[in-house]
């Protein structure tokens, strides 16, 4: 994140109190940074990054209070904001249709008695992160000065941990929230608005509260995908929240690569298509080695092939050489891509197999190999691969439709809803 100043710092810093040392140049990376808009509202700038002239560059932005030690940072609770969710909930927060005002009527006062309604959606437990996350409909109000008040539909997500944590723990909870609700809805979803509150300080009734600054992508808002395209609509997943939620919190550290791999080919997505099936044959390939872990023989076994190829060198071999085959041996036991792929296709319930239209799993999962070798090491394959636009296209939505399918499949899901699941994600994604 990039900040601008209103001019350089020049003079370093000094002690303020005991314990408290602010910011001076010869100390960066810095913990914290102190400021205020030209409005006079408190600034933090948290885990900077440089100061070069009037610009800072730091990790996160805390708008409303000031922190003058970056442990000082813990929060009780956050409210999210977040693109596509109304559609994702279909719900509305009005009681009743608001008619139009009739054309033509003469200029008056009117006055408004609209009702309507805050109602939480899910109410969740995630006892792998000791929080809980509760799915609000409800709406936002917004006046300007001498204008307008506009009212929107806001619904929002409530995360309130077991006890007060550091903001880093939120960030990184705010982004597998964010994640996973873009796979949820199949395109990438955008935090909108981001409060975070603190502890209640002494006599004080309400906790203070900051809000986090978000660099939201405008264009996420401006294609508003239809439920019925959503791989994993609100309606296949308010009966199953609790499982779905702690299934992909409980691992989210461990597939935390492939979570992201996923949503880089997301809708908005700029990649290429030779990126996009990278990326997808990447994520197939760690979330089997991370999850599934299948291997051709034993450990013990191989590690007995392993000590005889590593011995069995020439002693003439370049030393790097060496080090570059024992390094590569030492993963020769996992299955390659084209295994991985074929078991994982086999792995899925036959109706999720069914909606992948793929006709020889066999065959497809050497084509991407083939494939993804060529473009990897650059050198002609020895056989068919990918090579017009079409194709492309094609592999990779049976691609990203298999990696849903598997992902979908980890958090409980079968049957109807899993092939829904992989139908929706390789037809509309």
């Amino acid at each position: 994140m990039k900040v601008e100043l209103d001019k350089p710092l020049s003079d370093p810093w000094v002690d303020t109190e005991p314990g408290i040392r602010e910011l001076s140049l010869d100390q960066r990376p810095f913990d914290t940074l102190l400021g205020a808009g030209k409005d006079g509202t408190l600034c933090t700038l948290l885990e900077g990054f440089e100061i070069a002239g009037t610009t800072a560059y730091a990790r996160s932005l805390l708008i409303g209070q000031h922190f003058a030690r970056a442990t000082d940072v813990r929060f009780r609770s956050a409210e999210l904001g977040l693109t596509h969710l109304e559609r994702w909930t279909e719900h509305s927060p009005f009681a009743f249709p608001i008619t139009e005002l009739a054309k033509g009527a003469p200029e008056k006062s009117y006055r408004l008695e609209i009702a309507y309604r805050g109602k939480k959606l899910l109410d969740i437990a995630v006892p792998s992160t000791g929080c809980r996350i509760e799915v609000w409909s409800g709406t936002d109000v917004t006046y300007h000065v001498y204008q307008s008040v506009t009212i929107k539909h806001a619904p929002f997500v409530y995360v309130e941990p077991s006890t007060p944590q550091s903001f880093s723990w939120y960030r990184e909870f705010f982004l597998n929230l964010t994640r996973l609700f873009s796979f949820l809805v199949g395109c990438r979803l955008y935090r909108t608005k981001t409060v975070c509150f603190a502890p209640p300080n002494g006599e004080e009734v309400e906790p203070s509260h900051v809000e986090v600054y978000d660099q939201m992508r405008i264009a996420a808002i401006l294609e508003e995908p239809h439920p019925i395209k959503m791989p994993l609509p609100f309606s296949l997943v308010q009966n199953s929240a609790d499982r779905v939620f702690e299934g992909w919190f409980s691992t989210a550290k461990e597939l935390a690569a492939v979570h992201q791999l996923l949503l880089e080919t997301l809708p908005p997505c700029d990649l290429g298509l030779e990126s996009v099936l990278i990326r997808l044959a990447q994520a197939l390939e760690v979330f089997y080695r991370r999850s599934v872990k299948g291997t051709y023989v034993t450990q013990e076994e191989y590690q007995e092939y392993y000590k005889n190829l590593v011995e069995a060198f020439p002693e003439k071999m370049p030393d790097d050489l060496k080090y570059r085959l024992r390094n590569h041996l030492k993963f020769g036991n996992e299955y390659s891509l084209n295994s991985l792929v074929k078991h994982l296709i086999r792995s899925l319930d036959k109706v999720a197999q069914d909606a992948l239209c793929i006709e020889d799993p066999a065959e497809f999962a050497l084509r991407v190999a083939r494939t993804g070798n060529t473009l990897t090491h650059h050198t002609p394959a020895d056989g068919p691969v990918a090579s017009t636009a079409t194709e492309y296209y094609e592999m990779n939505k049976q691609l990203r439709a298999l990696l849903y399918g598997v992902l979908a499949q980890s958090l409980g899901f079968n049957g109807a809803v899993l092939r829904q699941c992989v139908d929706r994600a390789r037809a509309y994604t």
